[in-house]
């Protein structure tokens, strides 16, 4: 991944397809917008159109049996409402505790 001047490029460098899934941007007031879901074919690249103010806060792909797997980012957004808690896993996929308002919809409190 390269992120250019209001572009995001996803790059396959290797001989194997590689599908992107789930991914999406955020903006500087926290809005998320879908990216659509690509299969980049060996030695291929994919742009995806930004603005200056979004930035990629998740990714995930498809690997060998089917398995959605989260691409671990590095610089991306945490929410303003989230803490880190390093070291600790939270209920989803994030290294990051959820607010009290989202818990309980993890935890079925």
């Amino acid at each position: 991944m390269a992120a250019e001047r209001n572009n995001l490029r996803f790059t396959n460098l290797g001989p194997l397809h590689i599908t992107l899934v789930n991914g999406a941007l955020i903006d500087n007031k926290g809005h998320l917008s879908p990216i659509r879901n690509v299969m980049l074919r060996p030695y291929s690249s994919h742009t995806v159109m930004t603005t200056d103010s979004t930035r990629l806060y998740q990714l995930n792909y498809i690997d060998d049996y089917g398995a959605v797997v989260p691409i671990p980012l590095q610089n991306a957004h945490v929410p303003p409402q989230a803490s880190y808690t390093p070291g600790r896993k939270s209920p989803c996929c994030w290294p990051y505790r959820l607010p009290p308002w989202r818990q309980s919809a993890h935890t079925g409190r």
